[in-house]
């Protein structure tokens, strides 16, 4: 049997496995997790990527104990569950076959690594609270920091009465996040007539402190 340093992870979570209380198909399972690559290699030329190895039945009878009639029975059930893949090869070093473990990655990933995903996904997860909050909230063409549903962004349209003052409301809006450091935050109601986006794209000046107060009663205060 080829030996191989290092060791693998197995999840508590196997437990619970189809396959669990078939004992030829386990065994193969645990077989082919312990003899993927950690790494990608080259064998003859041929590049197998890490959570893959070439192998054959005979080898792998060999190995096991297992019967060649048992490994392509249980190699069929975990084609089926989609656990491994393979690929037969014709070489002119002989037949083999290239199996990979689907998942391979995913079985062998540390609890480090998984903390890594976990709080970026966190972080990424508190940055587009809003956009989990309505589905329909999106960025908006190049301006990547200007959120809004494609609701609100109709509505827009129609309010600015084209597509080119839209747009530059958007520019003058996402120009002053960027400068102001604001975060990618909800903006319909910063673009609405009671703004100072809108007088400035529309009319050409900022807000008159009446209709401050105009905002501040419709809108309850809405500010970036």
């Amino acid at each position: 049997m080829v030996k191989k340093a290092g060791f693998i992870k197995i999840h508590r979570k196997m437990l619970d496995w189809e396959w669990f209380d078939d004992n030829n198909t386990f065994k193969l399972f645990m077989y082919c997790l312990l003899r993927a690559n950690f790494e990608d290699t080259k064998y003859k030329g041929i590049k197998i990527k890490k959570g893959s190895f070439i192998t054959s039945y005979r080898t792998i009878s060999k190995e096991t104990g297992l019967s060649i009639q048992n490994i392509r029975t249980s190699i069929k059930k975990l084609k089926l569950t989609q656990e491994l893949t393979q690929l037969l090869t014709q070489h002119q070093h002989g037949s083999y076959s290239i199996i990979t473990v689907a998942n391979w990655i995913g079985y062998q990933q540390s609890n480090t690594d998984a903390n890594i995903k976990a709080n970026s996904q966190s972080t990424q997860d508190k940055k587009s609270k809003e956009i989990k909050e309505d589905k329909n909230i999106k960025v908006y063409g190049e301006f990547k920091n200007i959120l809004l549903a494609e609701e609100e962004l109709a509505k827009l349209k129609l309010l600015y009465l084209s597509e080119s003052n839209l747009n530059k409301a958007l520019e003058t809006l996402s120009v002053w996040k960027k400068n102001k450091n604001k975060k990618d935050t909800h903006n319909y109601g910063s673009l609405l007539k009671t703004q100072w986006v809108y007088n400035k794209i529309m009319y050409g000046k900022t807000l008159t402190p009446e209709k401050k107060r105009i905002k501040e009663i419709m809108l309850g205060g809405c500010n970036e």
